[in-house]
């Protein structure tokens, strides 16, 4: 008795004949078959799962550089180019202060070495 699956016949040995194989061949290339289209289908889905992945990894990367804009619950987030300006600005700020701190110091120097030479 055959039985039709797929592509494939699965014998099924109903005289008792123990010297036929061939019910024993098929079924061994059902499951190869079978195996071999389980891994497709696994080998298929871990690719879609790293390019998922890599999307999202662009995807954070453009955000970043764009910028996010304002949303319910979550304020507007600058992009690159605007963190770069506003470091700028305040480095600016900084190297200000440092200079006006320089000044005093020298005039703080200046002021001592008039008290000693008194």
């Amino acid at each position: 008795m055959f039985y039709d699956i797929g592509v494939f016949l699965l014998a099924v040995d109903i005289d008792g004949d123990p010297t036929d194989y061939s019910g024993l061949e098929h079924s061994i290339d059902l499951i190869i078959m079978l195996g071999a289209v389980s891994g497709a289908i696994f080998g298929i889905f871990k690719g879609w799962q790293a390019l998922c992945k890599i999307v999202r990894m662009l995807q954070d990367i453009y955000d970043d550089w764009f910028g996010e804009p304002e949303r319910p619950g979550e304020p507007r987030k600058p992009g690159i180019k605007e963190n770069i300006a506003e470091v700028r600005k305040e480095l600016t700020e900084v190297k200000e202060e440092m200079l006006q701190l320089q000044i005093e110091v020298c005039n703080a120097n200046k002021d001592l070495k008039e008290i000693k030479d008194k």
